[in-house]
């Protein structure tokens, strides 16, 4: 999984590209650099905005993570949440299944919410 984590402090965006396979090293990575960038900031401020589109199915047992890292994107608060839909439709359906799910708002590009925060 390659992803990048960007604070676009003018547009008041957390910024996420991710795409790939998730894993547990990169995961322990992901989470330790967005909760470094997170604490930089004040999240009810923020929009989060995460650009999925290029996540890969996740294999058996990455659904905990993925559960986890939705969870941890609620805690902070942020004032709203947006992802973007993958091209895979069973990787949309594995995010679509998860716990509290309906707190995202699902949109086709980022630059959706880009251009219009900016």
């Amino acid at each position: 999984m390659k992803y990048k984590i960007e604070v676009l402090q003018d547009q008041k965006i957390v910024f996420v590209t991710s795409e790939g396979y998730f894993n547990d090293l990169v995961v322990a990575a992901y989470k330790e650099e967005f909760l470094q960038k997170v604490n930089t900031i004040n999240p009810i401020e923020f929009i989060l905005l995460i650009d999925c589109r290029y996540q890969k199915v996740s294999g058996f047992g990455l659904e905990k993570e993925l559960q986890n890292a939705l969870n941890m994107y609620l805690t902070y608060g942020f004032k709203q949440i947006f992802f973007t839909r993958l091209k895979s439709r069973i990787a949309q359906e594995q995010l679509e299944a998860l716990h509290q799910i309906e707190h995202v708002t699902f949109i086709h590009e980022p630059e959706e919410i880009l251009n219009s925060s900016s």
